[in-house]
């Protein structure tokens, strides 16, 4: 069985939340998370990605209100498996997250670091609402769904990058053919995801997080976020992940 597991807070099938204040019960100041055509873009890039047959992607949230909005992105999506989970080196049924109702996508169990990040970009943005999750070993899960090959291991989990990668056991390397990782590179963490995938044969490149045009809008990211992405390929697959 083949698939592509896409991982964490954040990820592209909880894009749509990104930016918009979320009251109780999901609204948000009179919109819901999926409007404004936001859904059908992301869907329309999961699309372009599923493969045919028996490929499958899965997607990983343990926060509880964006996997709510998350399952309801991904009815009726054909290969496309919402867990209520996140990843992690080791398994926990109850982890402490905090959830940022101004942008969803930021949510983390990391609260003083993504609160230091989030003040960079707006000073008033909100506090974290206590939250718990589960966490599962990848490795585990791989198991369990019997998961062969993986075509594309996108993780993006606000913080917890290599925590995410070290639950992959030394047998299950070989079966993960594409990585892509966003990193906040603060206690070298750029270095040692590199030199982990590295050690495990992959081809790995860096690109730095700047300011640029994506879809018609204008991302600012300043450069004190220390945000970089990580491609990392195998050298016989032919392609590069970027």
């Amino acid at each position: 069985m083949h698939a592509k597991l896409d991982g964490g807070p954040g990820d592209e099938v909880t894009r749509s939340c990104h930016g918009v204040p979320v009251e109780e019960g999901g609204g948000a100041k009179g919109r819901n998370w999926e409007e404004e055509g936001k859904c059908e873009r992301t869907m329309g890039k999961l699309e372009d990605i599923r493969g045919e047959g028996e490929d499958r992607i899965f997607a990983f949230e343990p926060v509880p209100r964006i996997f709510e909005v998350l399952s309801r992105n991904l009815q009726g999506v054909q290969g496309l498996v919402p867990k209520r989970f996140g990843l992690a080196a080791q398994a926990s049924v109850r982890t402490p997250f905090f959830f940022f109702e101004d942008c969803p996508g930021e949510s983390t169990r990391r609260l003083e670091e993504g609160q230091r990040q989030r003040a960079i970009v707006n000073p008033q943005a909100s506090a974290g609402v206590p939250c718990v999750g589960e966490l599962r070993v990848l490795s585990e899960v791989m198991r369990q769904e019997n998961i062969q090959k993986v075509q594309l291991l996108k993780v993006d989990v606000e913080g917890d990058e290599l925590d995410v990668l070290m639950g992959l056991h030394d047998c299950d390397w070989p079966k993960i053919q594409q990585v892509a990782v966003e990193v906040h590179d603060i206690e070298f963490r750029v270095s040692r995801i590199r030199a982990l995938l590295e050690r495990h044969g992959f081809k790995v490149q860096i690109e730095e997080q700047k300011t640029a045009w994506h879809d018609g809008m204008l991302i600012c990211v300043p450069k004190d976020l220390l945000l970089y992405y990580v491609y990392a390929s195998r050298p016989c697959t032919g392609r590069d992940v970027s």
